[in-house]
């Protein structure tokens, strides 16, 4: 059985980044708070490989949103290109 612990955080109005140990709920918590985000898994190993070669994908993934709309990106750790818009060396 899960047990879940209410947070004691409101949802931010705003980009933000949230941290925290391995298992601590983070991903569940982004999923059951904003159920209705454009929700980019880094874990997925197919996605991350495909934005390790071209970053750009990352825009065109979520050009279909309107402004306002929230984007969850889990794990972006693993690809820090997406945080500083740069791309890697060719």
């Amino acid at each position: 059985m899960v047990s879940r612990f209410r947070r004691l955080t409101e949802s931010p109005r705003q980009s933000f980044f949230l941290f925290g140990v391995r298992g601590a709920g983070k991903s569940t918590w982004a999923r059951e708070t904003f159920p209705d985000a454009e929700y980019i898994d880094l874990l997925d190993e197919r996605l991350y490989q495909d934005l390790l070669a071209d970053p750009s994908l990352f825009g065109q993934s979520v050009a279909h949103l309107a402004p306002g709309d929230w984007v969850v990106v889990d794990e972006v750790q693993r690809l820090p290109a997406l945080l500083t818009g740069t791309t890697p060396a060719s």
